[in-house]
């Protein structure tokens, strides 16, 4: 569930992810709790410098955005095709986007119920 978690956020919202930014936000964190910073200007700073990407959740939570999340780092084991996340009748799971020629399908472990990798049609 990180994973997914991570490519949704890659995809849409890089910049929180960064580094930089990170380490940014945890200095600032750090200032807040030691009272050297106040809490409300941090969050209008992080807010002012994500107010465009936060405008747009709305259309990204509206719209599927799951088949456009791309595993990167997993491949499909029956053709070497790029695995997505796919929205299907019984919940989220994993596929191969050389669907349907290829069919293969993996469950997100949240999700499963102990019976594994599966290649069934959607």
């Amino acid at each position: 569930m990180g994973k997914i978690v991570y490519e949704i956020l890659n995809k849409f919202f890089p910049e929180i992810i960064e580094i930089n930014f990170t380490a940014k936000m945890e200095e600032d964190l750090d200032k807040i709790a030691n009272g050297e910073k106040n809490w409300v200007e941090v969050l209008k700073e992080f807010y002012n410098k994500f107010k465009k990407s936060l405008e747009k959740t709305n259309e990204i939570l509206n719209r599927d955005i799951l088949n456009e999340i791309i595993i990167e780092d997993k491949r499909c084991p029956l053709c070497n095709g790029q695995l997505t996340l796919i929205k299907g009748k019984y919940g989220i799971f994993i596929g191969c986007s050389n669907y349907p020629n290829c069919t293969y399908t993996e469950r997100i472990k949240e999700n499963a119920d102990n019976s594994g990798n599966r290649s069934k049609k959607r």
